[in-house]
């Protein structure tokens, strides 16, 4: 379960992120810390149901309940961005054919997108430029990790 609680621990890192650190401006584009680590936790999410299979949905609702303790307003954001994408993500995965490794590549180019869409709308900070940070992060641990992957 070392990957379900990586995962789990990862939604909470990053959703403490958004919360407690401020958001910047760079060049127009509103960004914040956690923009630029989110990409882990996609990735965290398919090892996690590689390990525990489809429960791994339970995993994620389980990050949005304990931040929804630290603030419903985020946990709202988050947790309908972390179920459309991971909806998406799930489903890309678990049909896809293939290694470990495409499969991980297919469902984070569709979950990645998604998610950084959703998530800024409601969390009330939506830019392309933000969204595209957000998603240029995704796809770096994605490299990193299918890279590596088996």
């Amino acid at each position: 379960m070392k990957w379900t609680a990586a995962y789990v621990g990862s939604v909470l890192l990053v959703n403490a992120m958004f919360l407690l650190l401020p958001p910047f401006t760079v060049a127009g584009v509103t960004m914040t810390w956690g923009s630029f680590v989110v990409g882990g936790t996609f990735i965290l999410r398919d090892y996690a149901q590689r390990e525990i299979g489809h429960r791994v949905l339970w995993a994620t609702i389980a990050g949005t309940v304990v931040t929804a303790i630290m603030s419903p307003q985020l946990a709202f954001a988050s947790g309908a961005a972390f179920l459309f994408s991971e909806l998406l993500d799930w489903g890309v995965f678990s049909r896809y054919p293939g290694s470990f490794r495409a499969r991980v590549v297919a469902s984070s180019l569709v979950g990645a997108p998604a998610d950084s869409i959703v998530f800024t709308i409601l969390a009330g900070f939506f830019s392309w430029g933000t969204v595209a940070v957000m998603v240029a992060s995704k796809l770096v641990a994605l490299v990193f990790v299918a890279r590596r992957a088996s």
